[in-house]
């Protein structure tokens, strides 16, 4: 017993020491910065598919709190079948603010408030705000890595009163609570040109669980030449209580461009 605790106590102690200092997310002289995206895919032949994203993303980061804006806008061309015109079958549109503040090196405070619109899943209108307590586990130079716990309103207006599954109420109104977990972070491979981030929630209504909604949004982008990068990019989205004939998840995948001012080093 004496023994296997040695091992584990010096396993324990190598690790430690292996493992670089966190640091603070701190951009020094430059600490707000402004991105830019355009993606898209395309399917041609028989069935043809046209998918634009455009993003932009204002963001400001210091030792000491921040915050990031986030817009983005989804539209979707089909034509159904060949010799027929291209017909536009709906937008997304979303806005989302997340100003935070760090009460130490990890523990931090978030809010949340986030507009959207998404004609191709049935929704008019969705306001969602709130707050949360999280901590950042991994928080150094070229890596971040946070998760919040916190409660959220939400308000929803549908385009059909007809909602589904069975055992949600019917009507094109919805207030719910949300209790929330709220999760970002991004990499840099050294000094290489590689680069990643995401952004996700998962919103479940305390009062009625089978109630769920998530999200998350993540990208790869490799730097071609100064501040213009080439993006792939990655959407779930997911929302238990839908109108009749919407399916409850989507995956959207789209590659383009991107743009960053000033020049990330």
């Amino acid at each position: 017993m004496r023994a296997r605790r040695a091992v584990v106590l010096m396993g324990a102690a190598l690790l430690g020491l292996g493992v670089p200092p966190a640091r603070a997310q701190d951009r020094g002289e430059q600490p707000t910065r402004f991105e830019l995206s355009a993606t898209g895919t395309l399917m041609a032949g028989n069935v043809r598919q046209v998918l634009g994203q455009g993003r932009a993303h204002l963001s400001r980061s210091t030792a000491r709190g921040g915050y990031d804006a986030i817009a983005s806008a989804f539209r979707l061309w089909v034509r159904p079948l060949p010799g027929d015109p291209l017909l536009r079958v709906g937008d997304d549109l979303s806005l989302m603010a997340l100003p935070f503040v760090y009460l130490g090196e990890k523990p931090y405070l978030l809010g949340t408030a986030r507009a959207e619109r998404t004609a191709i899943r049935g929704v008019d209108g969705r306001l969602n705000g709130g707050v949360a307590a999280g901590i950042a586990p991994v928080r150094r130079a070229d890596r971040l890595l946070r998760v919040a716990l916190g409660l959220q309103a939400e308000a929803t207006a549908f385009a059909a009163p007809e909602l589904a599954p069975a055992w949600v109420e019917d009507g094109d109104r919805r207030v719910v609570p949300r209790a929330t977990v709220q999760a970002n972070g991004w990499m840099k491979a050294g000094e290489g040109p590689l680069s990643a981030r995401f952004v996700g929630s998962v919103l479940v209504n305390p009062l009625e669980p089978r109630d769920t909604r998530g999200f998350v949004d993540a990208s790869a982008d490799v730097r071609l030449r100064g501040a213009v990068s080439a993006r792939l990019a990655v959407g779930v989205i997911h929302d238990a209580v839908v109108p009749v004939g919407v399916q409850p998840t989507d995956l959207r995948g789209t590659v383009g461009v991107a743009w960053t001012a000033p020049r990330p080093p």
